[in-house]
């Protein structure tokens, strides 16, 4: 990847001090403007990243000197003649390069951790507090300790509020993420399953998370779901808790908003928008005028019209509480027979098989036809069937399910034959398993 280095543009000598590292050969007074870990999309003046991830970027140092790479940061000297900024961890001297870019004076830090909504909540909230001052926020899925400092390196320098997702999947993730970011206001979406084979517990879960506040500045904000006994203790250094409840209909009517009551994720999210806005301090005025580029926003579930079918894309990721939250959401928006396509919830570790189980029967109270793929499939069927779901063709108006397997043309081509007109289709799991390429290749058989 190749980033701007806005906020975090300094001197390579600087960068050198920052990040306990040596400088050597070259101008340590020159200022690189973009950053690349990518040998490949290195051009003129670019500071190259020699990191160690699935491949050692050390070794395509040349590469990166042939297409004008300025200097190289690295862990021990390449067979190259650019200047060398040297230091124990490339991706550790990108955290405190960060660190120390993020505590610039005037810069509110805005720190979002959760288990599911995380990207949904930080998209809303930069809509609306970019209406009030400059505002940057994540890209992508930047959440982890290589994304965070990036995210922070990459902010303009006019940048009033900076959002930053803080994404964990295994245990002392999140206190790093803190010292890199230390947020002024903490955000926590929810206590969930997702990731629960690293950490064996919700309460490991909240312990984790919670690790925001490690860091987080002395008299800050920590927003949290109502009624969240996992996080219901005090905060430290005179830190304020928030409870935040979804928005009820009263409550979105006064705000100038829709009912928001039939999808309860939505309904949280917008009321943890309020309710930092409300903090903040920013003028009612501009809120209400951003609200509906807000509301305009898509989550990463994408609806697709595919002739009189309705596709509901949610292929991103997948824990039993995301699996809940889109079926739900199938249930209340379908417009004609609600169907779903199921896969796999990945890193569920011992639990896998009750949780995979328990969303089979959950799923039968939202769909009227159900498919199941992956190596859970068995998991879900068990619990269809134990809610009342018929295995194969429907009987009596009964919820019915398939169980599937092949390669992601062979499910399609299965799949295919069972839909009707105005169905409303749901393709949900974990990323891995390709659940939006399905739903690609039931857009071409009916294109």
């Amino acid at each position: 990847m190749r980033i701007p280095l806005l906020l975090g543009a300094l001197p390579l000598g600087e960068i050198a001090a920052i990040t306990s590292g040596s400088f050597r050969g070259g101008c340590g007074g020159f200022v690189p403007r973009y950053l690349t870990t990518n040998s490949g999309e290195v051009q003129r003046g670019d500071l190259f990243c020699a990191l160690r991830d699935k491949r050692d970027g050390h070794a395509f140092a040349e590469e990166a000197q042939a297409r004008g790479a300025c200097a190289v940061l690295a862990e021990h000297p390449c067979a190259v003649r650019l200047p060398h900024l040297l230091v124990p961890s490339v991706r550790r001297a990108l955290g405190d390069w960060a660190k120390a870019t993020s505590r610039k004076e005037g810069l509110l830090r805005i720190g979002i951790a959760g288990s599911v909504g995380k990207t949904t909540l930080k998209d809303a909230l930069a809509v609306l507090l970019d209406a009030a001052a400059p505002t940057h926020a994540t890209s992508g899925n930047f959440n982890n300790d290589l994304g965070l400092p990036l995210t922070i390196l990459s902010a303009p320098r006019d940048t009033r509020f900076c959002l930053c997702e803080m994404g964990v999947n295994h245990r002392g993730e999140m206190r790093r993420l803190s010292e890199i970011l230390a947020p002024h206001l903490s955000l926590i979406t929810c206590i969930g399953h997702a990731h629960i084979g690293a950490f064996g517990s919700r309460r490991a879960i909240a312990e984790e998370k919670k690790a925001i506040l490690a860091h987080a500045e002395q008299g800050g904000f920590f927003f949290v779901p109502a009624g969240e006994q996992l996080l219901s203790f005090l905060p430290p250094r005179g830190i304020r808790r928030i409870p935040v409840s979804p928005l009820s209909v009263e409550e979105c009517q006064r705000n100038g908003l829709p009912d928001l009551t039939d999808d309860p994720p939505r309904a949280l999210c917008f009321a943890f928008c309020l309710a930092v806005t409300g903090v903040l301090g920013i003028p009612r005025d501009a809120v209400e005028r951003a609200l509906p580029a807000a509301l305009a926003l898509q989550s990463r579930r994408k609806a697709v019209c595919v002739g009189s079918l309705l596709f509901l894309k949610d292929g991103y990721n997948a824990s039993p509480e995301s699996v809940m939250a889109s079926l739900r959401y199938l249930s209340s928006h379908a417009r004609g027979r609600r169907v779903a396509v199921l896969g796999d919830m990945l890193e569920l570790g011992e639990k896998s098989f009750a949780f995979h189980r328990a969303m089979g029967r959950f799923a039968v109270r939202c769909a009227d036809l159900l498919f199941f793929f992956g190596a859970s499939a068995d998991a879900y069927a068990d619990g269809a069937r134990a809610e009342g779901a018929a295995e194969g063709e429907r009987g009596m108006g009964a919820p019915c399910f398939f169980t599937l397997c092949g390669d992601t043309r062979t499910l399609a081509q299965k799949i295919a034959p069972h839909l009707k007109k105005e169905d409303t289709v749901l393709f949900k799991a974990s990323h891995e398993l390709g659940a939006d390429a399905i739903a690609e290749e039931l857009e071409q058989y009916f294109s």
